[in-house]
This record gives structure tokens, C-alpha cells and sequence, in this order.
């Protein structure tokens, strides 16, 4: 039972690190990119930067006792991932000349990979998209109706893996060797495209605490229920807040989301999004 708390809580501050790589790199190049609002407004300013000022917004967010409000936003983040999906998929098809063009990149790819390492390269990114477990707490916890849940992750799950199958392969097939790791970054820097890539990056930031919310538990249970009284005598767990009344959580429990908050930035900052979901999906997950 420890290993799978530990595993959960190194999987979602993992995950959350991962989001913030992707914001840092995502914005930074739009910022190194003339035309954009980004550009105009903070030119040349490096991943770092944006780094920063996503976690003075996430920080204060993760100190709520309850996320609830961000199921509200989550249809902001469902449709940008959305568009961005189709975006990626539109230019894929202008660069491949139409539907026909795709087909015969697609059957021009290798049926196996280059080497042994090329393909166990591959397998942390895989596993890091598909196995979020440790999301499952949460998103069961905001349902309306807890009973659907089963089916619902069932039917979710099928859904997205086949997207996801079919929307790397054509991804590959038309960029190559080129493929960067936030594939968005393949996209040029129109006005359109920009936004695209702004709202995917707003989306990160929302689902940031949602991701957050399994790992802060699991340390605010390890670290902090088991306080002993005043005087030694009694070993016996302290009931934490109430985690999802209105709200801020209290002093004890704000120091140490913030301080995990502090942990992904100062990963994020050090690591590529590459290298954090490949470290993330083959070691944690």
C-alpha cells in the first residue's frame, strides 16, 4: 500500500511538472516568434518566465479546500484540446496534399522501429498518457452520479486511445523525424494557430490543481493528520479539515501544497517535457 501511495504521489507531481514543461516551452516560443500577441507583449522572454507566473496563479488555487469550480472550466479545457486536435490534423493534411496524401504517408512508415532502444524510448510517453490512474479519485469524487462512473471510464478510456493511436500515427507520418514532443510546436505562428496553442496552455494551467489533488492528499494524510497531542500521551490521528467546504485550507496544509508546488517548478525548470513524461510514465506510473 505504500509503494502504490508513493508511486501516486511521484505520478501526479509528475504530471503537474509535465504541465508546467509544456507551458514554459510552449509560450516561450511563441514569444520568440514575431507576429504573435505573445511576442508583442514579452518578447524573447524564456520558458522560465512563464514557468514562474503560472505557479503564482496555480498556488493560490491549490490552497481551496475544494476544486469543484474547475469542473466548470474543464469545458474550456475539452473544447481547446479539441481545436487543437483539429488544427494539428488540418495542417497535416495541407502539408500531405489532402486525405490520399496522409494514406500514403501513413503506409510509407516502418511496420517496426529502427532498434530495440528506439522502440523502449517510445514506452514512457505511452505509459504516461494512458495509465492516470491516480486521476481517478478526484474525477469519481465531482460526479453528479458516482454509479456511472465504471462505464463512463470504460467508454472514455476505449474513445481516447483510439483517437490518440490514430492522431500519432498520421502526426508522424507527415512531420518525420521533425515530430517535436509538444507536437503543436510543428505548427506555424499564425494568429489562429497561436491561440490554439494559448487555450491549450490555459487548459494545463486549469487541470493543474485537478492533477494535484492525489498527491497533495496523500502527503497532507502522511505528513499532517498524524499530529500528537501537546503532551505526547496520544499517538492518535488528527482529523484534517474539512477537505470540501468553502474556503482555504489551513496554514499547516497551504505551506505544504505551496512547497509542492515548488518541487514541480524547480523539476520543470531543469527538465524537457520529453524527458519529464518518458522519467513520469516508465518509472512512477
Amino acid at each position: 500500500a505504500n509503494y502504490v501511495f508513493a508511486m501516486t504521489l511521484a505520478s501526479s507531481l509528475g504530471v503537474c511538472t509535465a504541465y508546467l514543461a509544456f507551458i514554459g516551452s510552449t509560450m516561450s516560443l511563441l514569444a520568440s516568434q514575431e507576429g504573435t500577441w505573445v511576442h508583442g507583449l514579452f518578447p524573447g522572454a524564456p520558458a522560465d518566465a512563464f514557468q514562474l507566473a503560472s505557479i503564482a496563479v496555480i498556488a493560490p488555487v491549490t490552497w481551496l479546500r475544494s476544486f469543484r469550480f474547475l469542473s466548470v472550466t474543464s469545458t474550456v479545457g475539452v473544447v481547446a484540446v479539441l481545436l487543437a486536435l483539429a488544427t494539428t490534423v488540418a495542417e497535416e493534411f495541407r502539408l500531405a496534399g489532402g486525405l490520399e496524401g496522409v494514406f500514403t504517408a501513413i503506409q510509407g512508415l516502418p511496420l517496426w522501429p529502427e532498434s530495440v532502444e528506439a522502440y523502449s524510448s517510445s514506452f514512457g510517453a505511452v505509459i504516461f498518457l494512458a495509465c492516470v490512474n491516480f486521476l481517478i479519485f478526484p474525477v469519481e469524487r465531482s460526479m453528479a452520479r458516482r454509479e456511472n462512473f465504471g462505464p463512463t471510464l470504460d467508454v472514455t478510456l476505449a474513445g481516447l486511445s483510439a483517437m490518440n493511436a490514430a492522431f500519432a500515427v498520421a502526426g508522424f507520418a507527415v512531420f518525420g523525424s521533425e515530430t517535436s514532443d509538444i507536437v503543436t510546436n510543428n505548427l506555424g505562428s499564425a494568429s489562429g494557430l497561436t491561440a490554439i496553442k494559448t487555450l491549450v496552455c490555459v487548459d494545463l494551467l486549469l487541470t493543474y490543481p485537478l492533477v494535484f489533488a492525489a498527491g497533495r492528499e496523500i502527503s497532507e494524510r502522511l505528513l499532517l493528520s498524524k499530529i500528537r497531542a501537546p503532551d505526547g500521551a496520544s499517538s492518535a490521528p488528527k482529523p484534517l479539515p474539512d477537505e470540501e467546504g468553502p474556503g482555504f485550507a489551513g496554514l499547516e496544509q497551504a505551506a505544504l501544497r505551496s512547497a509542492l508546488v515548488g518541487v514541480t517548478y524547480w523539476i520543470a525548470h531543469s527538465s524537457k517535457f520529453g524527458l519529464i513524461t518518458n522519467v513520469v510514465g516508465g518509472v512512477a506510473q
